[in-house]
């Protein structure tokens, strides 16, 4: 998945070579619900998640592990969040996540996510546990979960772990 932190504001700008991974793109507006739904879908089959930013890394300098969170800088501009599946399979897994109508964007043509989604620091200084993103997107916009209002701007919450 590409993802935003701190170091992507002021670019937003999505790299156009990641316009080679698909035609469309979803933003995920409560990505804690996201990858809690992965989650429980994963437990009800048997296996685990792990999830964390990509870590790109210089191949000339670097001496050490690599794994599934690390890739050489060359493709940093993909800017990945990735979810892993645990233990691992040979063959692909298939996990039955409920709807994410609720907790994402409609579905948009990837070729216009410059021109949709803005990418912005939050209006009020942040504690460290509320660190975010706060993402508004022109004519984007999401069912109002229970206990929530609608809304056009949604604050993404750093996954730490």
């Amino acid at each position: 998945m590409y993802s935003v932190d701190m170091s992507f504001v002021g670019s937003a700008q999505v790299d156009s070579r990641n316009f080679a991974f698909g035609d469309s793109f979803v933003v995920i507006l409560d990505s804690q619900e996201f990858l809690d739904r992965i989650g429980q879908a994963a437990k009800q089959i048997g296996f685990r998640t792990d999830c964390h930013l990509v870590e790109y890394f210089n191949p000339d300098i670097y001496s050490g592990e690599v794994g599934p969170f690390r890739k050489p800088n060359s493709f940093e501009y993909q800017r990945e969040f990735r979810v892993i599946i645990t233990p691992g399979t040979v063959e692909p897994v298939k996990l039955k996540v409920r709807s994410l109508k609720d907790i994402t964007t409609p579905i948009y043509s990837l070729a216009d996510i410059n021109k949709l989604v803005q990418f912005n620091l939050p209006k009020r200084d942040l504690s460290p546990s509320e660190f975010g993103l706060t993402v508004a997107a022109k004519s984007v916009s999401a069912p109002a979960r229970p206990g929530r209002t609608e809304t056009r701007t949604s604050t993404y919450s750093k996954i730490s772990k």
